[in-house]
């Protein structure tokens, strides 16, 4: 086989160096399009398609890299305060992830974050190969070129969107491209508009200038606007004042740049009326203004922030010096649940504060060394030996301003990432002293060895499959299985889909949970359709509830999936082991509403109505200011007996027993008080006159009370409201011959 290889690879008298050299610029322009990754054929596939793929290239150039660099010393790495920085960076994240409460999160994140030690090492070995292969200015221009060019198609591609001519993914009006997320797209837009303009200032040729000028005014800024990321926005505006702030100091040279500088702080400051006219139709109608002029403590969005900080202060405090290891945060936020927090998100798994993200990740050691990368980073910028001009130096400084403070009220993803580490190399690059390569060094043994391309082979694949099956190809098979087994489960392959179940639990680390929750959710629908076979139920059933298992081996302090096994019981009848996980959820999380109100309403199920009605009190008394949770507990107490109860819970709070609710609902269909059923459509109606599915529900409550003529009223006003729906009418039309002639019959 040697003499084999050896016959093929000599022929072909080949540079090896050049070829490695050749591959390592490829990855490092071939990166800068990343962002149009999407991944259609994996769960979560704006987030898994995009980390996956820079996995994938940052180990074929770093592993080319390392080969070239041992061959040839010139590419080796030269050291600096940044590169000293991210190295305690990333010995710290490790020691805190090896001490935190899930070791597992820490290392390998999950579909929907893809973060962890697995992607902090890939950014490093990214910073690694282009600080050391971007090694002239012209190199790094043309790289920069590269990503203004590569960002055109996700401006075309947001404009498509602003145009309606293609959808928006996380729907509304907030345009997201590519990403899935308009705050990952505005966060975007902060990196190339600041590139933009570095290369603005870094060519002489005003038709360059004014085509990078065009670019922020008609692309860049437009599309950042339309995806009303106030933090972003905000971040930018911030950014852009500071370093117009900084040249108007620093750039006396430059009279025209300082001039410009100067219009630009007054325009902005002229701007910040906005105040006055806020209230105004202009701002009103328009769904991003709107948005800015909503930002007060009192917001909804903010004072859930500000409560969420303040749990994360609690945990802090348990844990100060190492924290929780990143992707732990979930634990304090359950543990440390404020009952305020009922309605908005329940599973945050995210500060949305990178201040108070990294101070539960890593406690203060982790936080001081996330924080020692910006002060190594602003302190090279201003380095008077770094080679950067004033308004270079500026643009950088305003960028990481707007960078942090956008992630004040975000996280991080692949995007951002990369492009903070490809600041990162360059400022890093600009510091050193010398610019080009080092000198050739004298060959030593080991270079005999690395100019053996046999060797080299042999070498590369055992240290890069490893590493490439876990942090991407394992990723990859999972995220792809645990999709098919979704789509093949929904298309009646049962037998495939648990076939692909089984293979996303038991492959990759990063997808196990998505594929256990997934499984159960996807199972309770299962066992809840009467058309499929029990032996397939029960096949399913046994597979969740060792899933379950294994879950809770791997990490029984995980409050989520006690309630996620707490559900699938208590949908699928298993009133006490239901019970059981709901109240082990409740230790780990003893003042979170919803789980309070599932332990009640497996209570009811049991007809133990005394104790349900006993944890619906508790959960309402933690915060009584939520609608919902007193409704929950007014639907107890009527099912317990205790009307007058219910009956004064709901008219303190709404004046009516009619209150808009399916739980009441739903209670009222089954008690015959149609009174307050009808009560109830009619309110539907007034909110949502052309829901013909409501229009079609309030003539069956009718149609249950024997009151045929009256839904037959019901159905003779639908069709005057939806006179100019043809559709609409031919269905309306159906119902009414089919209640005429008798084929349709309710009965409770």
């Amino acid at each position: 086989m040697y003499v084999m290889l050896k016959r093929f690879l000599d022929p072909m008298k080949l540079n090896l160096n050049d070829i490695l050299y050749k591959v390592i610029m490829a990855g490092i322009f071939i990166l800068p399009f990343l962002p149009l990754i999407i991944a259609t054929s994996l769960f979560f596939p704006y987030i898994t398609g995009k980390a996956l793929f820079f996995r994938l290239i940052v180990e074929i150039i770093f592993g080319a890299w390392l080969i070239l660099a041992i061959r040839d010393r010139r590419y080796w790495p030269r050291p600096s305060l940044i590169f000293g920085s991210i190295l305690l960076w990333l010995g710290v994240v490790f020691l805190i992830s090896v001490l935190g409460v899930n070791w597992r999160l820490s290392f390998f994140s999950n579909f929907e974050r893809m973060e962890g030690i697995v992607t902090y090492i890939h950014l490093w070995a990214y910073f690694v190969v282009v600080g050391s292969v971007l090694n002239t200015g012209i190199l790094w221009s043309r790289f920069f070129n590269t990503a203004i060019g590569a960002s055109l198609l996700i401006v075309f591609y947001g404009l498509l969107q602003l145009s309606s001519l293609i959808d928006i993914h996380q729907g509304g009006a907030r345009l997201d491209a590519t990403f899935g997320n308009s705050a990952y797209l505005a966060s975007y837009m902060i990196f190339l508009i600041f590139i933009a303009c570095l290369l603005c200032f870094r060519t002489s040729n005003k038709i360059s200038q004014g085509f990078y000028s065009l670019l922020i005014l008609i692309c860049y800024l437009p599309i950042i606007y339309h995806t009303a990321t106030r933090g972003a926005i905000l971040g930018l505006i911030g950014g852009l004042l500071l370093s117009a702030l900084l040249i108007v100091i620093f750039a006396r040279e430059n009279r025209r740049l300082r001039k410009i500088a100067i219009c630009f702080l007054i325009t902005v400051s002229l701007m910040a009326g906005f105040e006055s006219i806020k209230e105004s139709s202009f701002v009103n109608n328009s769904p991003v203004l709107s948005r800015f002029a909503s930002i007060s403590l009192t917001d909804s969005g903010v004072k859930s922030r500000l409560i969420v900080w303040r749990v994360v202060l609690q945990g802090f405090k348990e844990r100060p010096i190492l924290g929780w290891g990143p992707g732990n945060f979930q634990d304090v936020f359950n543990k440390y649940y404020d009952s305020r927090l009922y309605g908005q998100e329940e599973w945050f798994d995210r500060a949305h504060n990178i201040v108070f993200d990294w101070l539960i990740a890593g406690g203060v050691l982790g936080f001081l060394s996330y924080i020692l990368i910006y002060l190594a980073l602003l302190y090279l910028i201003w380095r008077r030996e770094t080679n950067l001009v004033t308004a270079e130096r500026s643009l950088l400084t305003g960028l990481i301003a707007a960078y942090f403070f956008q992630n004040l009220f975000i996280f991080d993803n692949t995007v951002t990432y990369y492009f903070f580490f490809t600041i990162l190399a360059f400022v890093h690059f600009s510091s050193q002293k010398e610019q080009g390569a080092l000198e050739v060094s004298k060959p030593s043994s080991i270079d005999f060895i690395f100019k053996n391309k046999l060797v080299i082979i042999l070498i590369s694949l055992v240290l890069i499959l490893p590493i490439f099956y876990y942090s991407v190809l394992g990723p990859y098979l999972s995220a792809s299985n645990l999709l098919q087994a979704l789509v093949r489960g929904n298309q009646g392959e049962l037998a495939t889909s648990l076939v692909l179940f089984e293979k996303t639990l038991t492959g990759s680390i990063t997808g196990r949970r998505e594929a256990r929750e997934q499984l159960i959710n996807f199972t309770y629908r299962l066992v809840n359709n009467p058309q499929n076979e029990d032996e397939i139920k029960n096949v399913f059933f046994q597979r969740v509830v060792t899933a379950i298992n294994d879950g809770i081996s791997n990490n029984n302090q995980d409050a989520r999936l006690y309630v996620f096994a707490g559900d699938f019981m208590l949908r699928t009848g298993q009133f006490n082991e239901a019970l059981v996980y709901f109240n082990q959820a409740l230790k780990l999380s003893p003042t979170k509403q919803s789980i309070l109100l599932k332990i009640a309403n497996t209570h009811l199920a049991l007809g133990q109505t005394d104790r349900a009605l006993g944890f619906a009190r508790q959960a309402f008394e933690l915060e009584k200011d939520f609608d919902q949770v007193l409704i929950s507990y007014a639907f107890v107490a009527f099912t317990a007996g205790k009307d007058k109860l219910a009956t004064d819970l709901l008219m303190n709070r709404f004046a009516t027993l009619a209150v808009d609710s399916d739980l009441l609902l739903n209670f009222y269909v089954t008690e015959k008080r149609f009174e307050l059923v009808n009560a109830i459509w009619q309110k539907r109606l007034e909110k949502n006159p052309n829901d013909l599915a409501i229009w079609f529900s309030y003539a069956g409550s009718f149609l249950a009370q024997n009151k045929q003529s009256e839904a037959l009223a019901v159905l003779d006003q639908a069709l005057i409201t939806f006179e100019n729906s043809t559709e609409a009418r031919l269905a309306i039309l159906e119902g009414i011959e089919s209640i005429k002639s008798g084929r349709i019959q309710i009965t409770i």
